[in-house]
């Protein structure tokens, strides 16, 4: 699991850095915030599970507890070390990726925020790495009123695709 996490992250940064060394200009520092907080918008979305969404699960009662003693640092290692029980995570799912992909494409072509392109780039690429590494890409899916299966899955993602081209 932590070599996951290192690509993931490497991924993305190196992304960022290809954009920020072709580019050469100051907004960039902003489009770096932006993607700095994109990227950890995902990582609060566990805290959000344990704290609210499920908190009588033994393993988010004792992130909790770890939180009440403001033990920041050994609630984060709990957090991810049990990330893959959480399953319904309010962001971690197919109907955000597709609300962020459309919306994301309206704002980044419309906006003059560069703080806020880089923030819906940087969790679009993260939440499209998450979903793609993923071995569960079915649990994705909770939303939605009937299970899909995988090629239904690929199928939405080639769409999804397509219509970023043409735009």
């Amino acid at each position: 699991m932590p070599k996951r996490i290192e690509i993931k992250t490497l991924i993305t940064f190196s992304i960022l850095l290809v954009v920020v060394v072709v580019h050469r200009n100051w907004s960039d520092i902003w489009l770096g915030v932006g993607w700095i907080l994109g990227y950890f918008a995902t990582e609060l979305d566990q805290i959000f599970y344990a704290t609210v969404c499920n908190p009588h699960e033994l393993s988010c009662q004792r992130v909790q507890s770890e939180i009440a003693k403001k033990d920041w640092k050994n609630a984060w290692r709990m957090l991810q070390d049990s990330k893959a029980e959480r399953t319904k995570l309010p962001i971690h799912n197919i109907v955000t990726g597709l609300v962020l992909g459309v919306l994301g494409v309206w704002l980044v072509t419309s906006s003059l925020s560069i703080l806020a392109s880089g923030l819906v780039i940087s969790l679009g690429i993260k939440l499209f790495l998450e979903f793609t590494l993923d071995k569960n890409q079915i649990d994705w899916y909770w939303l939605l009123p009937k299970p899909l299966r995988l090629k239904e899955i690929w199928g939405v993602l080639l769409l999804l695709q397509l219509f970023l081209l043409v735009r």
